[in-house]
């Protein structure tokens, strides 16, 4: 019942939200707060856009200097709540992307696996400088992280045992990483991750940080 019609159709979302960035980088911070609070709201009620619901998402970052700038303690929380009657692929992601599983949400988790409208989830990550050296005419810096996600699904706003189960259902991910960053332009990352989900581990490369 969740899940609805897999038939195609459309939808129209409207968005709104604030954000607070106080972050000495927008790339790779070293301290400050990033938060944003989205609201979108799906009208739908008309025959080529069916689907009538909404979602919430607070989101919160805060990066700690620990060792200057060489080491940096990052986290980030997330709560992302859909109501209505949202269509089923956007059961799985938050912001576009997977909430647990894939390369920004819960790492080491497999991408499609949960699905629900509540998701709840965080990451800790280490982030270190450890050498910095010219490369195409270009100062760089390279790097190690060390991080643990862990995040909870719930299949509705109403309590449903059968689907969520009893016990405490925490879904994480443990795992390192390598970064590459050329000052305020880019950071390129690969990260490994293990978790109980994966078989046997889960690795990643993309540009940018995960959070």
């Amino acid at each position: 019942g969740l899940l609805g019609p897999t038939d195609a159709h459309s939808t129209i979302v409207f968005k709104a939200g604030f954000q607070w960035d106080s972050r000495d980088n927008d790339v790779a911070p070293n301290k400050g707060t990033y938060a944003d609070a989205t609201l979108k709201l799906s009208p739908g009620g008309a025959l080529i856009f069916p689907r009538r619901y909404g979602q919430v998402n607070l989101t919160y970052r805060r990066y700690v200097p620990l060792v200057r700038k060489r080491i940096t303690l990052a986290m980030r929380a997330v709560a992302d709540v859909l109501f209505g009657d949202p269509p089923f692929y956007e059961l799985s992601i938050f912001n576009d992307t997977y909430a647990l599983g894939g390369l920004e949400g819960v790492r080491g988790v497999p991408g499609q696996r949960y699905y629900g409208k509540i998701k709840v989830f965080g990451n800790v990550e280490i982030r270190t400088h450890i050498a910095e050296f010219h490369a195409l005419g270009k100062p760089l810096l390279f790097g190690i992280v060390g991080f643990f996600d862990g995040g909870r699904v719930w299949a509705d706003t109403a309590l449903s045992p059968a689907l969520d189960g009893s016990a405490v259902g925490l879904k994480y991910g443990v795992g390192g990483g390598l970064r590459l960053q050329s000052g305020s332009a880019f950071v390129l990352r690969a990260d490994v991750a293990w978790s109980p989900d994966a078989r046997p581990i889960s690795g990643y490369v993309a540009a940018g940080e995960a959070f």
